[in-house]
């Protein structure tokens, strides 16, 4: 346990990143774009998803095995109900769990792209139900990841510049969603600024469509495992009966 709560352990986050990104854009530099658009995202049945799955599921127990904070029981309790949560909430995302309760409570709606988007909520065609049902999955999960965000935002961010290895892994999972989020919507916009010939954005066989493919549920993989290791890191350092005094303090 001394590597991750050593003096240098903040560079873990780095490292798992860089080595991440080196080896999405080797993948994409040497399989078929075809073949890597279909390993990497395949409505939810892909090489790197079904690897993704398990990381963000192992959040649920280690919340309670790990607890990540110190403090008094009901802190630790309330805290590791907020991981589950987001390791829940992640996996519903993951596996558009929503998306399919919501087709089996209504299936008569039907609308263009995802419900699960401002326009859908602005609708005047849309019942009152449904929209709640869209806003209450937005407030859970809202609440999911704005919770230890804003309990801890001021810690963080001083411990990120004091190089604390949990700030950082937790630096390193908002810029990994963000990388996600961004590729998820570039193929799209390329598309709409003719920025690359309509071959190499194809769908399904397009390379500037692999590549952000690559990157998006590649990043999708790397939030889950910064997620796994920011709880074990913080569980390391602030545990009570382990505590490791040089990183207790941010």
């Amino acid at each position: 346990m001394n590597l991750l709560s050593s003096k240098n352990s903040w560079v873990i986050a780095p490292i798992i990143f860089f080595i991440g990104i080196v080896s999405f854009v080797f993948c994409w530099l040497t399989i078929d774009p075809r073949t890597l658009i279909i390993s990497f995202d395949n409505d939810g049945h892909s090489l790197v998803e079904i690897l993704t799955l398990p990381v963000f599921a192992m959040i649920i127990p280690l919340a309670w095995l790990c607890c990540p904070v110190s403090g008094s029981m009901k802190k630790k309790i309330f805290f590791s109900s907020i991981f589950s949560l987001l390791g829940f909430m992640a996996l519903v995302r993951q596996l558009d769990w929503h998306k399919q309760w919501f087709s089996m409570i209504w299936p008569e709606i039907t609308f263009k792209g995802t419900v699960f988007k401002m326009r859908f909520l602005t609708s005047p065609d849309i019942p009152f139900m449904p929209k709640l049902f869209v806003i209450a999955f937005f407030i859970l999960f809202g609440f999911a990841v704005l919770t230890p965000l804003v309990f801890y935002f001021k810690k963080l961010f001083k411990g990120f510049f004091k190089m604390h290895p949990v700030a950082w892994s937790v630096a390193f999972f908002g810029i990994s969603g963000v990388m996600s989020q961004a590729c998820d919507g570039l193929t799209k916009t390329c598309r709409k600024a003719n920025l690359f010939t309509p071959e190499l954005l194809d769908a399904s066989s397009g390379a500037v469509t692999a590549l952000f493919t690559a990157i998006e549920e590649g990043g999708e993989l790397l939030m889950a495992i910064f997620a796994v290791l920011a709880i074990i890191q913080s569980h390391v350092i602030f545990a009570p009966d382990t505590p490791a005094e040089k990183h207790k303090e941010i």
